[in-house]
């Protein structure tokens, strides 16, 4: 009997410990300022509803503005060194390790940021896109149309010719080559010393991006001619994500991709539109509408473009085919 006493002594005395348990620490890195929409809408909201939840087991803490590692394309490697946990990924700019995000540069594809960030998701979900076998896709989005934004004025398609522009990845890369520019691939950050020095006279960007990263200074015409998109995700690495406790995965999972996406392309979108209205207003700047004329030539400019895109290799194609019939999809059942 006195051994049970004393091993119900010793139980009591490991509860309280086990109770009081310190909860496991996530670092989340970001380059985007602690003023970036992103960051201020769905990032660290995101952060906060984990950090609320009492399943979690979890204490996320924040490093934006670059605190764990300024360099865009070097998010994912964060993840996979141990520096961070969990990161903001631009997939184009990250040196070719998510090939198949390129199909979200494809012009004209989706008509907007809520479909083609639910296109985005459902083929994260079927597996379709190359690149993520070691990390955990908390969240994934699709962008908002990119235009062109210049030094100089642009008032239709040949004062395009021999523009140097700042590009995202290999489609848009493409597209500008095929409407008379000059292709030139770095991430936001660089933009602005790059403007200001000449290196490129133009960047394909959102309404957004151009004021969180200070380009609306450097730039002072608008040519609103879609010239595709790019996608976004949230990644943690995927053995660290596996080593915590299921209901620790569940609130991640719970907070992470239908709660980032609600509030993603709801707040995003609506921003973005207060953006091109302040840009109107702005006495300072021209803003160009394309004319029917060029959004023809453009729309066949670009629908080349996609031909070309899936006739590079067998996977592109049925991606492609995949990708037309889910959005197929999704506007018949609206």
């Amino acid at each position: 009997m006195k051994y049970l006493f004393k091993a119900v002594a010793i139980i009591m005395c490991l509860v309280p410990a086990a109770a009081h348990a310190e909860p496991t620490v996530l670092r989340f890195a970001t380059f985007l300022s602690d003023q970036d929409v992103n960051w201020r809408t769905y990032l660290k909201p995101f952060i906060d509803a984990v950090n609320a939840d009492a399943a979690s087991e979890l204490t996320i803490e924040g490093y934006p503005n670059g605190a764990l590692g300024r360099a865009v394309p070097q998010q994912p490697q964060l993840l996979l060194d141990g520096v961070a946990d969990i990161t903001f990924v631009v997939p184009s700019l990250s040196s070719g390790r998510f090939p198949d995000d390129a199909l979200f540069e494809l012009p004209g594809l989706f008509q907007s940021i809520d479909e083609g960030t639910e296109l985005n998701r459902r083929l994260m979900e079927e597996g379709a896109l190359r690149g993520y076998s070691d990390f955990v896709v908390l969240a994934s989005m699709t962008n908002v149309d990119n235009f062109i934004h210049s030094r100089r004025k642009i008032e239709n398609l040949e004062d395009l010719s021999g523009l140097k522009v700042r590009i995202l990845g290999p489609v848009s890369a493409q597209a500008a080559k095929s409407l008379g520019m000059v292709p030139i691939q770095m991430p936001p950050t660089e933009v602005v010393e790059a403007l200001g020095r000449g290196t490129i006279d133009a960047v394909f960007t959102v309404p957004s991006a151009l004021f969180d990263f200070g380009m609306a200074r450097v730039t002072r015409h608008d040519y609103h001619l879609d010239v595709g998109s790019n996608s976004f995700a949230v990644l943690m690495k995927r053995d660290k994500f596996e080593a915590l406790s299921p209901s620790a995965q569940d609130a991640l999972v719970r907070n992470g991709n239908e709660f980032i996406r609600d509030k993603y392309v709801s707040l995003i979108e609506e921003f973005n539109k207060e953006l091109l209205d302040q840009l109107a207003a702005d006495s300072r700047r021209t803003v160009v509408k394309v004319s029917s004329e060029d959004r023809v030539t453009a729309i066949n400019v670009f629908t080349k473009i996609s031909e070309e895109w899936a006739d590079k290799d067998e996977y592109s194609a049925e991606l492609l085919k995949k990708a037309r019939a889910i959005l197929e999809d999704m506007r018949s059942s609206k």
